[in-house]
């Protein structure tokens, strides 16, 4: 995992993971929950606008832009993701 940021808007966390639809999370704090965070994940440099399944609760329609971000995840789901898909 690469932490060199300070998980805020504009200077997210990057973790590298291994998971099947993509190798790389970026995740900040959520600006309106504190205990939350915001996610995008990514394939190579490609954003990956299908549904990461173990966060499907928390996915945002993509609306055609080409993107998809995951809003209000708590903490501990966060945390969890990355336990098990960590790299």
């Amino acid at each position: 995992m690469i932490n060199t940021s300070d998980g805020f808007i504009g200077n997210p966390y990057r973790a590298y993971i291994n998971h099947p639809l993509a190798d790389e999370m970026s995740y900040f704090y959520e600006p309106s929950a504190e205990d939350c965070f915001e996610a995008a994940f990514f394939n190579g440099n490609d954003w990956v606008v299908d549904i990461i399944p173990e966060l499907s609760l928390w996915a945002e329609d993509d609306l055609g832009s080409g993107t998809r971000v995951y809003r209000y995840i708590p903490k501990e789901v966060v945390y969890t993701f990355l336990v098990k898909f960590g790299s």
